[in-house]
């Protein structure tokens, strides 16, 4: 027995219109899955700006704690003989290298931020241009069903029934 292919339309029982459903799916699916992709590409985004706030308030601290180690040094530098004050520079020198080197090993271990690879843009261009390509599709569709809707009387479940035979098609349509 020859295999049936499943129609690109289907007849509703209720009006005797017809309403695409391959096409729809398909462009249905094809936005689902681009907007789970853009779901992850925002998702990356979020995760790269949270990075950039944390690393943002990292150098404000710094920013204040050298602004800090400032007016400790002129509050110190007003005191001292020039021998004390060489010193205590000299010793305030070598502490800061020290806290330099450590912050850069420190930063060297870190995983640098990534520049974003412009998947975000790429995936909301795929996602308009999925939808113009559906848009036309769409309006030729209504155009079809239209013009099928308007020449054709609806259909009756009487007259499927006599065409078909007895079927429970409320158990038929759940499926």
């Amino acid at each position: 027995m020859p295999t049936r292919r499943r129609a690109s339309y289907e007849v509703s029982a209720t009006g005797g219109s017809i309403r695409p459903t391959k096409l729809r799916r398909k462009g249905v699916q094809r936005t689902f899955e681009l907007g789970e992709e853009l779901k992850s590409v925002e998702d990356a985004e979020a995760e790269a700006n949270r990075q950039l706030e944390e690393t943002v308030n990292e150098l404000s601290m710094q920013r204040n704690e050298l602004a800090d180690m400032q007016e400790e040094m002129r509050r110190l530098v007003s005191k001292d003989t020039p021998a004390e004050l060489e010193e205590r520079l000299n010793a305030f020198i070598r502490k800061t290298q020290q806290e330099t080197q450590t912050t850069i090993a420190r930063l060297a271990n870190q995983r640098p931020l990534e520049p974003p690879d412009g998947r975000h843009e790429n995936v909301e261009q795929a996602l308009e241009a999925g939808r113009q390509e559906y848009k036309p599709q769409e309006f030729g569709n209504g155009l079809v069903i239209l013009k099928f809707n308007g020449a054709h009387t609806p259909t009756q479940f009487s007259e499927i029934g006599a065409l078909h035979g007895p079927h429970d098609w409320n158990a038929i349509r759940a499926n």
